[in-house]
């Protein structure tokens, strides 16, 4: 499956990094999977909350999903923590086995991209608009 990237989207980064940055490994052994809803054949959605991201909703505030293809899965946005992306994560071996070879940030919002952290094992593309980096690095600690 090729990915042709347009001059406003880029490939930010390798296996095991976004932006630049080294991905921590995701832990959550215990990680139950995230609830999706297929909303088209192959088109698998979670429909975060309206609320700051805390302990009792699990980081998972972000609306996130999947798409499962003939020969992979492409994931867009990932949940705003490890913990996020590891429940994300599970919700697809839920349903296929295939590889998860794409994992998009749409934005720049931490509850959308901090997930990806769950996928580094995987070796994923990481994809994102050609100014990702920057805007990450612009956010610094924040």
């Amino acid at each position: 499956m090729a990915v042709r990237l347009t001059r406003r989207a880029a490939l930010v980064a390798g296996a095991g990094g976004v932006a630049g940055l080294r991905l921590p490994r995701a832990g959550a052994a215990s990680a139950e999977p995230l609830p999706v809803t297929e909303i088209a054949p192959g088109i698998f959605i979670h429909r975060g909350v309206h609320e700051l991201a805390s302990a009792e909703n699990q980081g998972a505030i972000a609306n996130v999903g999947f798409i499962v293809g003939a020969d992979a899965v492409l994931v867009v946005d990932s949940g705003g923590c490890a913990l996020a992306g590891t429940r994300l994560r599970r919700a697809i071996r839920q349903v296929t086995d295939r590889p998860i070879r794409y994992v998009i940030a749409s934005h720049v919002h931490p509850d959308h991209l901090f997930g990806h952290a769950a996928f580094a094992d995987d070796r994923p593309a990481f994809v994102g608009h050609a100014k990702l980096p920057a805007a990450m690095a612009a956010r610094g600690a924040y």
